[in-house]
């Protein structure tokens, strides 16, 4: 919660910085001391090998991407916390679902993984997306959770990563990031082993818009660590998991 507060503290700051600029005669990301305490708040926020997804699933790795990225767009202030759950102690790893404002005062949904070393927490991974006060049947969600399990437990990976998985899914794990079906169902072949089983718990759920969902969730047996899955809803209306993630 105190670094909520201090990061919190330095956006106020930010914002108030970039208020007092002439509009009219400054261009976006050209402010000598905007764009120097911006860079000093990314810095301090994302670690060096950060990865950010988009909504339209473009993919900035590292935190000069990141910072490239923000001095054309708004940094997005944190509102509230709703979940943090310590993923890996061990690694200093931590999930945080939170709730974010742009400059336009637009909400959002943000899932973030948080890793500490030493006196420093930074973000090494980020996906945020525009809120909506979207409806869904999470029924349908349990369905498609049912049906990841048993394809997973029957040992069919190419059937499990063609049915589940969207056809541009990101894999975040300990190794460079894994794109794409074909690369996944490489990534996987270790299910196939007959002895593999998984098992996957909600802890929690949270509806981002009518396009994406956001879960955590407790692995058992094959895998007993946490999992993050962000659900995506095609244009038929089916979800596919967009990001996965187990560290």
């Amino acid at each position: 919660m105190n670094h909520l507060k201090s990061i919190f503290v330095i956006f106020l700051t930010y914002i108030m910085l970039m208020a007092c600029k002439s509009t009219a005669t400054q261009k976006v990301g050209i402010h000598p001391k905007g764009d120097e305490l911006m860079a000093g708040i990314i810095s301090q926020m994302y670690a060096e090998d950060a990865v950010k997804i988009l909504e339209n699933g473009e993919i900035l790795t590292g935190r000069e991407q990141i910072k490239e990225y923000f001095f054309q767009h708004s940094l997005l202030t944190p509102t509230q916390s709703d979940t943090v759950i310590m993923a890996n102690q061990a690694r200093g790893l931590t999930y945080e679902i939170g709730e974010f404002v742009d400059a336009n005062n637009d909400p959002h949904k943000g899932l973030i993984i948080w890793q500490t070393k030493d006196t420093t927490r930074q973000r090494v991974f980020e996906f945020m997306a525009k809120m909506d006060k979207a409806d869904q049947d999470l029924s349908e969600l349990d369905e498609r959770r049912a049906l990841w399990m048993k394809l997973c437990n029957a040992h069919q990976v190419t059937e499990l990563v063609n049915e589940l998985y969207s056809p541009n899914t990101l894999y975040f794990n300990h190794k460079p990031l894994v794109q794409g079906r074909e690369s996944l169902i490489k990534e996987y072949q270790y299910m196939n082993y007959e002895q593999y089983s998984l098992t996957l718990t909600p802890i929690i759920i949270e509806i981002a818009n009518s396009d994406f969902i956001f879960e955590i969730g407790q692995c058992q047996q094959g895998y007993n660590g946490k999992y993050i899955l962000i659900w995506q809803k095609d244009k038929s209306g089916k979800w596919y998991v967009f990001i996965d993630s187990n560290i």
